[in-house]
């Protein structure tokens, strides 16, 4: 199935682009997403995981327009068609 992430900040420039399809098995979570994104972007590591492994708190992740942080985090299911949004925090003002 297919997944898009829109891309911000580091992971955006570690990728090269702003938007970006990519295909998961069925029953994938953000984290299976995230894996592919880095087989196909191995610069896209760096930008988002911290030294011991975990998400770096500097990155947001969103699907579809709710943080993960508010649902099952990186185990959070993603379905066909679905979007993640990979973003530095964006505060206001």
């Amino acid at each position: 199935m297919e997944v898009v992430c829109k891309l911000y900040g580091p992971p955006r420039e570690a990728v090269g682009e702003k938007r970006v399809r990519y295909d998961v098995e069925t029953g994938a979570t953000v984290e299976d997403v995230l894996e592919t994104a880095i087989e196909t972007h191995p610069a896209l590591e760096e930008s988002l995981y911290a030294d011991d492994g975990t998400l770096r708190e500097s990155i947001g992740v969103l699907t579809n327009r709710t943080n993960i942080s508010q649902r099952e985090g990186l185990a959070t299911p993603v379905e066909e068609g679905d979007e993640l949004l990979i973003t530095p925090p964006i505060h206001g003002g």
